[in-house]
C-alpha cells in the first residue's frame, strides 16, 4: 500500500506539473510602451504607422483610433485586433486619438492613450499610397482583377500602371476613383503601381507584384507501382507531370480500397513521389491530380491499381 501512495503522489506532482506549464502568464499589469506616434505629435504625412514595443506573453494587440477622443468620438475610424506591433492606416487632417492594448487567451494589459494632430499638407510628396488588393504576390487564373487602393486627401488623381515584370508597360489610366477594373490581362508575372497627383506634387509610385496563370497543368502519368503490382510496405508510389510554364504546382494522390468508390486516402505531395510506410493487406486503386498556385487543376490520371501482400 505505501508504494502505491507514493506511486500516485509521484503522478499528482507531475499532472501539477504539466498543468502549470499549459497556464499562461498574467500580463495584467504590463504596460504598453508606445512608440509612435505620442501625444503631443503633429505630422505632416497623412500616411501614418502606428507602432509600440511587443509585450512579453501576448499573443495580440487590440487597436482603436478615433477622429476626436474617446470621450468625444467625432468618428470611430479603427477597431482591430493584429498579432504585429505595427499597424498603418491613411488619415486626412484632424486630431486623433488611438489607443493600444496586449491581450493573451485569459489577461489583458489597460488600454495605452495617445492623441495626435495630422496637419494639411497640399505636398503629396511625403505621403505613401496604401495598396489595398490583389495581394502583394498574389498568384491567380483570373485575367479580370479589380484593383483597389486607400485614397489620399489632397489628391486631384490617381496614375495606375500595369506593367511586365521587366517593368514594359501594358496599361496605364490617370482616374479619380480609387479603384479600376481591367480585363484580359495577359498571362505571366506582372507589376502594378499607383501614384497620386495635384496639380503641384505627386507621390512616389507604391507597387505589387501579380502573376496570372490560367493556364491547367497537364494530367499527371502513373509510373510506379506498375497496374497489378504486388507490393509489400514500406514502398513508393511514384509519378510524373507534364512540364507547363506557369506558377509551382502541388499533386493530390487519391487511393481507394476498391475501383474509385471507397476513399482510403488522399494525400498532397510537392514532388512526384510519395512513401507509404504501413497499408492493411488489400487490393487499391490510386490516381493523381495536380493544382498549381493559382488554382487551375489538371485533369485526373489514369487509374492504376496494385495489391499490398
Amino acid at each position: 500500500m505505501r508504494k502505491i501512495a507514493i506511486i500516485i503522489a509521484i503522478a499528482a506532482v507531475a499532472a501539477l506539473g504539466g498543468c502549470k506549464a499549459l497556464i499562461e502568464e498574467n500580463i495584467r499589469g504590463s504596460k504598453v510602451n508606445v512608440l509612435f506616434p505620442k501625444t503631443g505629435d503633429s505630422l505632416n504625412t497623412y500616411t501614418v504607422t502606428f507602432w509600440w514595443d511587443q509585450v512579453p506573453d501576448a499573443t495580440t494587440y487590440e487597436l482603436q483610433l478615433v477622429q476626436g477622443t474617446f470621450d468625444n468620438i467625432q468618428n470611430f475610424i479603427v477597431d482591430s485586433t493584429m498579432t504585429t506591433n505595427r499597424y498603418t492606416y491613411i488619415l486626412t487632417p484632424g486630431t486623433y486619438q488611438w489607443r493600444v492594448r496586449a491581450l493573451n487567451n485569459s489577461t489583458q494589459t489597460d488600454f495605452a492613450t495617445q492623441s495626435f494632430v495630422v496637419l494639411r499638407n497640399d505636398s503629396l510628396g511625403a505621403q505613401t499610397v496604401i495598396l489595398q488588393y490583389p495581394s502583394d504576390n498574389l498568384f491567380s487564373n483570373q485575367t479580370t482583377q479589380t484593383f483597389r487602393w486607400y485614397p489620399i486627401s489632397q489628391t486631384t488623381y490617381y496614375t495606375f500602371q500595369l506593367l511586365t515584370s521587366a517593368g514594359g508597360l501594358l496599361y496605364t489610366a490617370d482616374l479619380v476613383a480609387d479603384s479600376i477594373t481591367v480585363s484580359s490581362i495577359q498571362q505571366g508575372e506582372l507589376q502594378w503601381r499607383v501614384r497620386a497627383s495635384n496639380n503641384s506634387s505627386s507621390t512616389a509610385f507604391t507597387a505589387r507584384a501579380l502573376t496570372i496563370d490560367s493556364v491547367a497543368p497537364y494530367a499527371p502519368v502513373l509510373v510506379g507501382p506498375a497496374y497489378g503490382d504486388s507490393v509489400t510496405t514500406p514502398f513508393t508510389i511514384t509519378w510524373d507531370r507534364g512540364i507547363v510554364s506557369g506558377s509551382s504546382i502541388v499533386d493530390s494522390v487519391y487511393l481507394y480500397s476498391d475501383s474509385l468508390v471507397t476513399l482510403y486516402q488522399q494525400v498532397s505531395s510537392a514532388s512526384t513521389s510519395y512513401s507509404v510506410s504501413s497499408m492493411p493487406i488489400g487490393t487499391y486503386f490510386w490516381r493523381v491530380r495536380s493544382r498549381d498556385q493559382a488554382g487551375n487543376s489538371s485533369p485526373y490520371s489514369s487509374v492504376g491499381k496494385f495489391r499490398v501482400h
